[in-house]
């Protein structure tokens, strides 16, 4: 008679084999160009100072997943020089439209 053990041990390790052949996939998740900024398509310009969970990357992105309309972020760090607004919605991320800035993080879905 086989010990009830023997099956489980028997599944487990046929879960770990699948996971390595197969790894999972995070659907949904955000690729972030540092020093990066797109003007265009600004969609909503988000004010810190009123929002201050917007004051992060993480935090824009959170707005932006709960816009339907929104497919991408900048983020520009709370300290630069024009203040308030530190988190930037985009209609559309276009590589075409790109400049190197600093303190700028554009991030776009995958």
């Amino acid at each position: 008679m086989m010990k009830p053990a023997v099956p489980i041990v028997a599944l487990v390790a046929i879960g770990l084999l699948l996971l390595v052949v197969y790894p999972p996939t995070v659907a949904g998740g955000w690729i972030c160009h540092p020093e990066t900024d797109q003007n265009a398509y600004t969609r909503k310009k988000i004010d810190c100072n009123k929002f201050p969970g917007a004051a992060s990357v993480s935090g824009c992105q959170a707005l932006c997943d709960n816009d339907s309309k929104c497919y991408g972020i900048v983020y520009a760090d709370i300290n630069w020089p024009k203040g308030k607004f530190c988190c930037f919605l985009k209609s559309k991320i276009d590589p075409s439209k790109w400049q190197n800035q600093v303190g700028r993080t554009l991030c776009e879905y995958e």
